[in-house]
């Protein structure tokens, strides 16, 4: 999914391409959320659990993240990426607007899940 946001023009780091393959693989959901939100980057995650854990819900509203997660995350690779390709005009429209916020992504539009 990355790499074809990439090849629309913008710039998106990766968990792994910042801590590495291994170390990406041990970040918790408050760390990365927190680093997105003080970045002020967009977060894209397949795991929409990110709006339902106290934890992480204080560390968004700390933060201000912004985040946009597929509202089911047991679909094929091909499809979450279609997911996101397709509502990325949506998307960046809504990440204008300051957070905190997750936002569910669907097949057919984007939704607030949270707060």
């Amino acid at each position: 999914m990355a790499a074809a946001i990439r090849q629309r023009g913008f710039l998106v780091p990766t968990l792994r391409s910042i801590y590495g393959e291994q170390q990406a693989q041990l970040i918790n959901d408050t760390e990365w959320i927190r680093m997105v939100g003080d970045r002020r980057w967009l977060a894209f995650t397949k795991d929409d659990r990110v709006r339902r854990e106290r934890l992480v819900r204080i560390a968004l509203q700390e933060s201000g993240a912004r985040v946009f997660c597929l509202a089911s995350g047991n679909l094929p690779g091909h499809e979450q990426e279609r997911r996101f390709l397709e509502n990325l005009d949506r998307i960046i429209r809504q990440g204008r607007r300051p957070g905190p916020y997750v936002f569910g992504v669907y097949g057919k539009g984007i939704a607030k899940l949270w707060p």
